[in-house]
């Protein structure tokens, strides 16, 4: 039996439809736990910066904008090391308007990441440490920022704010 011959059935399924609608209209998103943290790049060493490799890099047509998809290994996730690497990142990538940097310990899931999140595996997820940024551009939401999952594909994030950006170098 045909489903558009059977009215009966199709009201049926159109409230089933219209139910399911409704309740994810009125269902409140989960949202991610933030927790809100200043930090100072004067206060952490160089030498805590752990090696990475670049996996992606999309450069901007004014080439005033970047963003890079990096890896670290695992071990290097910490809160500190984190801050340390953005803070090299800055003074490396001084010159720039604004950098956006995501941060994996994993490679496959730097190369296939998207950043709204949309479509990304539970590997990629799992791989996601954080992400770093500056942004000099004018009415931008934020100046120099890491916001770090300190326990990869959970819903605990944590927005440390770096300050201003860094002094521009040319």
């Amino acid at each position: 039996m045909n489903i558009f011959q059977n009215r009966g059935n199709n009201k049926r399924l159109l409230g089933t439809i219209l139910i399911c609608t409704f309740s994810c209209l009125v269902t409140p998103p989960v949202r991610a736990q933030l927790v809100k943290e200043k930090a100072n790049c004067r206060d952490y060493s160089p030498e805590l910066t752990p090696k990475f490799k670049v996996v992606r890099r999309t450069d901007a047509k004014a080439k005033s904008s970047l963003q890079l998809f990096i890896t670290v290994s695992a071990k290097d996730g910490t809160r500190d090391r984190l801050i340390a690497l953005s803070c090299e990142l800055a003074k490396e990538y001084a010159t720039k308007d604004s950098v956006y940097v995501w941060i994996f310990n994993n490679k496959r899931a730097a190369k296939v990441f998207r950043p709204l999140r949309n479509g990304n595996d539970y590997a990629t997820d799992r791989a996601y440490l954080g992400m770093y940024g500056f942004s000099r551009v004018p009415e931008s939401f934020f100046d120099s920022s890491l916001t770090w999952e300190p326990d990869p594909g959970s819903l605990r994030e944590v927005y440390i704010d770096l300050g201003p950006p860094p002094q521009r170098q040319n």
